[in-house]
């Protein structure tokens, strides 16, 4: 609006004749027309997106010729709401030659370590579609690449905001998360989920702060369980430990698991924990973009008893609370001519069901 375009006509014969009619439409609400030159990401055209399931955006755009780049921009709406907000893309193509894709990107353009997001059609394929939870008041930016598509090749990009309801013990990945400087945040007790937009490039980051959760007295007496899963899962995932930050890719973790077909895709992370900072990195490889994990952080206290005899008497204490990989070991002996043999190891339950 309020641009001025100009129009060239061309002809070589000197009698030609011509009509030109010029009409000018207003977009429907909810459609939008990409609009040249938005070859870059500062040149990228605004979308207006906003929250509501029943509110789709729907964008077209064609291929400009050899090697054109398509840019948009997508601001999403703050609130004083904290509930997280939910970003689809939907990408349709049809009649394509080559590889058709889209990226998208946490602001900042051309960098691998902010994109949080890829779609990618194939000859074959007319459609993919990119979900994941984005930032209220975040900016992002979507890459259209035309690749050596033909001038004459339409595109269609489908795009809502959704705010998922409230849930105190569910926390979702927030993308980016490629980096530790970026880690998110893991909370004791709350299933963290997330997926991987790439299934051999996507780094997840967390960090956990156990120190607000453990007393002065506890800090040597518990354990600290990492369990993963990722149901439909088809390739292999690796959890590591730290207990600093990696300086580099050369720093081994306190310890790792990895988690594929043969664990039925769920394994569990056990150590003496100790009130500080831990950071989490989840590594795919050969995964499924679908296919979403949980990630629960527990901290199992293991305490020694007070115990009185007779008299009333505190019997002293032997030993120290168990830790991971240590042994409790019975003797039991009895005469020949007994009927039954009973033992008693204290108030140690052994019949606490456990599940994943």
């Amino acid at each position: 609006p309020g641009s001025d375009y100009f129009v060239r006509v061309s002809s070589d014969a000197d009698d030609s004749q011509y009509r030109l009619v010029a009409t000018i439409d207003r977009l429907p609400i909810g459609f939008a027309w990409e609009v040249e030159d938005n070859d870059t990401g500062i040149l990228a055209n605004p979308l207006n997106v906003i929250i509501d399931e029943s509110q789709n955006v729907e964008v077209r755009g064609s291929s400009g010729g050899d090697q054109d780049q398509d840019w948009f921009k997508l601001h999403v709406p703050d609130a004083e709401s904290q509930h997280p907000v939910w970003m689809n893309i939907s990408f349709y193509r049809s009649n394509i030659a080559t590889v058709s894709g889209v990226e998208i990107y946490s602001l900042y353009p051309d960098t691998i370590d902010r994109q949080i997001g890829k779609l990618s059609i194939e000859p074959l394929s007319n459609m993919d579609s990119f979900s994941g939870i984005v930032e209220r008041g975040g900016d992002y930016l979507i890459k259209v690449d035309n690749g050596d598509e033909p001038m004459s090749s339409d595109y269609q990009l489908l795009l809502s905001l959704v705010e998922l309801p409230a849930d105190e013990g569910t926390a979702w990945e927030v993308e980016p998360n490629g980096l530790v400087t970026w880690a998110n945040p893991l909370q004791l007790g709350v299933k963290q989920r997330g997926s991987s937009w790439d299934g051999n490039e996507d780094d997840d980051w967390y960090v956990l702060d156990t120190r607000p959760w453990m007393l002065d007295s506890e800090k040597e007496s518990s354990v600290l369980n990492l369990h993963f899963s990722r149901p439909s899962g088809i390739g292999t995932t690796s959890i590591e430990l730290y207990d600093t930050i990696p300086i580099t890719s050369h720093q081994s973790p306190v310890t790792q698991i990895q988690i594929n077909t043969a664990s039925a895709q769920k394994g569990s992370i056990n150590v003496d924990a100790e009130a500080g900072i831990y950071y989490i990195r989840i590594h795919p490889q050969n995964e499924a973009s679908s296919a979403e994990y949980e990630l629960v952080a527990l901290l199992v206290e293991s305490t020694v008893l007070t115990r009185f005899d007779v008299d009333g008497e505190e019997i002293e204490r032997v030993g120290r609370p168990l830790k991971v990989g240590d042994t409790i070991q019975l003797s039991l002996m009895w005469s020949i001519g007994a009927a039954q043999a009973t033992f008693d190891i204290g108030d140690v339950a052994t019949d606490v069901p456990m599940t994943d």
